[in-house]
């Protein structure tokens, strides 16, 4: 198995990782455009076949577009998470954790010193722990989904 990553991709391209999802927490080609070209992307490629996608977006942005719950008062400094996703054919095979790693080590070069997000399943919850997140607020019924959101944060310095 051959792993590698992309850090650009055209976002018709990526549109594939929105159908995981229910239709309430979809991306719509525009949406998604805007947060990947403000943000810092990762997309992992298995054999040359797009596998994973990761993507966050620093608070010093989104301050100035859109609320996000259990953020508000976070530094310029932390980023928020807007997905970690596997394509299902790749799932269960411990590629979500190098992806994860492969990017949290790209936000910590880029000095966010804070990666903040709301785990929506319990594979995320484990993938993050794995990371040292710790947990707050949950919510129920996450943008009328069935699904629970756990906001959760990882110290990327040991400093905070």
């Amino acid at each position: 198995m051959i792993i590698t990553f992309k850090e650009y991709m055209p976002t018709d391209e990526t549109m594939e990782f929105e159908g995981i999802f229910e239709e309430n927490l979809q991306l719509d080609e525009d949406e998604k455009d805007k947060l990947l070209n403000a943000g810092v992307p990762l997309w992992m490629f298995v054999d040359g076949e797009l596998a994973g996608e990761t993507y966050g977006v620093s608070m010093r942005f989104l301050r100035e577009k859109e609320e996000i719950e259990d953020c508000t008062g976070e530094a310029d400094s932390t980023c928020y998470c807007y997905s970690t996703a596997l394509l299902s054919r790749f799932r269960g095979k411990g590629l979500g954790k190098i992806l994860k790693a492969h990017w949290l080590g790209m936000m910590r070069g880029a000095c966010q010193v804070r990666i903040v997000g709301h785990a929506t399943s319990p594979e995320a919850v484990h993938l993050n722990k794995i990371f040292g997140a710790q947990f707050g607020a949950i919510h129920k019924d996450w943008f009328g989904t069935k699904r629970s959101a756990i906001f959760y944060w990882i110290n990327l310095y040991d400093t905070i």
